[in-house]
Formats: C-alpha cells, structure tokens, sequence
C-alpha cells in the first residue's frame, strides 16, 4: 500500500460560523471489517443514509418507516462559503457539523452547486418507495461490477458483492404501479477526496422550501439515474449462497431439498448460507441504504476467514418460497425472476441481466421461476456468477 502524507482538515470559526477548507492528501484507509472500499454499511449508516431512488417493496415488507413529503427537512443555508464544505477532503471524512457541500469547480448552470449531505440529522429526505399489493416480476438484476471485471482475487481478497434487483414499470403490462409516480432525488456522487472509501459522502441539491434559491426542489426521471429503471426492488425472501465447485461447473444442479446446488461430487456444501428473513442460518446477509441513496443487498466476502482455498466458486441469490409452499421464508414469496412470456401483452417481460462490465472475466446467469433446471423448486427463481479465487504468491496487503 502506497504511504501518502496526511493531513487535518482545516476548520475556522468567523463570528461564529464555522468555515470549511478541503485538505491535503490522507493515507487511504480500510474499512472496519479490514476489506477495502467499497465498504458495507453498517447498520447505523442504514438508519442514516436518506432513500434517494425508488424502491419497490415485495412480499408486504418494508424496511423504513414512512417519511412523507411535509416532514422532509433541510438545512436552511444562506451562505453556502462559510456554512458548506468546499474544497477536498484528502481522504479523511466531511467535517461532521458541514451539512452541505458547496461545489465551486463543477456549477450547474451559472452558479455553483450546494448539495446537502446524507447522514445528517438535519437533512432528511425519502424517494417514493411503494408497498406492493400484488405480484412483482423482477425486470433486471445488477451484480457488483467488481465480481464481473476482476480476475485477480486471492485467498487473502476481502470481496464486496453487491445484488441490485430493478424494475421497468412501463413495460410490465403487469405492473400495479404507474411510472408518473417515480422520482429519484439528483446526488452530488462522491464528495472530492472520500470517493472509494469508508468515508465515501454523497448529497442531494434538493433543498427544500427553506433553501428557494439555493435549492432546486424539482425531483428527476430516475431512468436518468439507472436507463431503463424507475426503481429497485426489495425481497424479504432473499438468500445468499457462497460454494466451492470442485467439478465440472456444467454438471451442477439445484437441490429444492437442501436449497442449494449439487452434487456433492460437483460442488462442495456452502461455506456461506445467508437469509434476509429470520432463519436458523449461522450467516448473515442484509440489505441496505447505501450513501448514493439506492437499496442495495451487500455481503463482504472475507476469504481468510469464509473459504475452501483456491479454486472456482459459484455465487448465488436466491428467493425462497415462503410456507405456504413449504419454503423457509417467514413471510409469503410474491417476487420473481421471470421466464421470457408466452403473451408479452399480457405477461411481465424475462428478467434480463444488466450493466455488465465490458470483457466480462465472469458473467451472471439467471434461472427463473418455474423453470425445469430449478428441479420443482417452488422459489421466486434464482441469480448466480462463477468466481475464481487465485492462490495468494508472495508480498503482502489485501487485493
């Protein structure tokens, strides 16, 4: 790892407002589980990154309470040169009493930008995020571009693996929802100097009523966010699957009985198994809020510490029927990854995967509901991506 010089960022108080001034350079930094950025949130940054995109909520669960439009607030600024960050943070965090950022070097239109910063107590905002009533056909599945592009993991790699389920509500002759009602709050991206790291810091030009200059108060198109996409999506019923194939990768097949792929003569038993929903599962997976504002489903993959040794594993999210269909989900399954449809006028559009990286090392596959591969499993259909995992050769650090 490279050693960069770090420095403080400066702060002056002028007649007791606090000026913000971007630093040098700071050494970079890992995140609190030991991995590198990007980072899992913690459960305390869940509760306090604002929903930013849509969500759409499936299988009658919901995990934020509501925030409606007259309880959305925001620092009323003024001044954005004296109350705002400006500047770069040199890797360290954005001042934690800064509630904006103030973007001097990139303006929108004629003048520059104030953001006003996730994870502050006085910022606080929430996209439309619907609870579904009916069935919700899954339109795209976003795998991390990281487990799609790099080919250099190890034995000593500490993995983000990030699933990202979208939905295109104009398409789907199924859909309960109309697309009108879909609005994404527009995010700064990355303050300068925390992009890519555990104090990564986003923000919204929003505003609110408080702030009619400054602010902008116009809410955007999310497919200008995610082209295609006017929201994520949220299952209760998610599984996370981590296995090591120690055959022909061909020969795998899905075990309804054990929920997870065989033969043991193919593919050893998972070495991390998972659940959103209460289960008896030793592992944890979650979903969550991430800084840019979007729901995400996130597991660090440590492979020190949860891992058979070199060699290629099979990566796989999964929904679990719930039972009323003899599934393991505390909560009836109402999402799905869809097969391509008989009658495109009437049936939801194949679930498709998306945003690839160019020159994919690993490409995701989906099995969708109902499909024979799944062996009469009676899930909402399943994700998966092939890994490999190099022998680790000398040096040191974690990549």
């Amino acid at each position: 790892m490279k050693q960069s010089t770090l420095a403080a960022a400066v702060s002056a108080v002028l007649l007791g407002t606090t000026v913000f001034v971007g630093s040098a350079q700071a050494a970079p930094r890992l995140c609190d589980d030991g991995s590198r950025p990007p980072c899992r949130d913690t459960g305390e940054e869940t509760s306090t990154n604002n929903l930013s995109y849509p969500v759409i909520w499936s299988d009658g669960v919901s995990i934020l309470t509501p925030l409606p439009e007259t309880e959305w607030t925001f620092a009323p600024i003024t001044d954005p040169a004296s109350q705002c960050f400006m500047g770069d943070t040199g890797g360290l965090p954005v001042p934690e009493d800064a509630v904006c950022y103030y973007d001097i070097e990139a303006p929108v239109g004629d003048s520059p930008q104030v953001w006003w910063l996730q994870q502050r107590e006085a910022n606080k905002w929430q996209a439309f995020n619907p609870l579904a009533t009916q069935s919700v056909a899954i339109t795209g599945v976003d795998w991390g571009d990281d487990l799609e592009s790099r080919d250099n993991f190890n034995t000593r790699s500490i993995i983000r693996t990030e699933v990202v389920l979208l939905k295109n509500v104009v398409d789907d002759p199924t859909s309960e929802f109309d697309a009108a009602d879909f609005l994404a709050f527009e995010m700064s991206g990355a303050v300068p100097g925390t992009a890519n790291s555990p104090v990564e810091m986003h923000g919204t030009n929003y505003g609110g009523p408080v702030n009619p200059t400054l602010g902008t108060q116009t809410l955007i198109d999310p497919t200008l966010v995610r082209p295609g996409f006017q929201a994520t999506m949220y299952s209760a019923c998610a599984r996370f699957i981590i296995q090591k194939v120690v055959g022909d990768p061909a020969s795998l097949q899905w075990n309804p009985a054990d929920g997870h792929w065989g033969p043991i003569s193919a593919v050893n038993n998972p070495v991390f198994n998972g659940a959103i929903y209460p289960d008896a599962l030793a592992d944890d997976y979650s979903a969550e809020i991430n800084v840019s504002g979007s729901l995400i489903y996130g597991y660090n993959w440590n492979l020190r510490k949860v891992g058979e040794g070199a060699g290629l594993y099979r990566l796989t999210y999964v929904l679990d029927g719930g039972g009323d269909v003899g599934g393991t989900c505390t909560t009836a399954l109402t999402t799905a990854f869809t097969p391509e449809p008989a009658n495109p006028e009437t049936e939801a559009p194949a679930t498709q995967v998306v945003n690839v990286v160019t020159n994919p090392v690993a490409t995701p596959a989906i099995v969708p509901a109902g499909d024979p591969a799944l062996n009469g499993d009676l899930g909402g259909g399943l994700s998966y991506i092939d890994v490999v995992i190099n022998v680790k050769t000398g040096g040191g650090g974690n990549k």
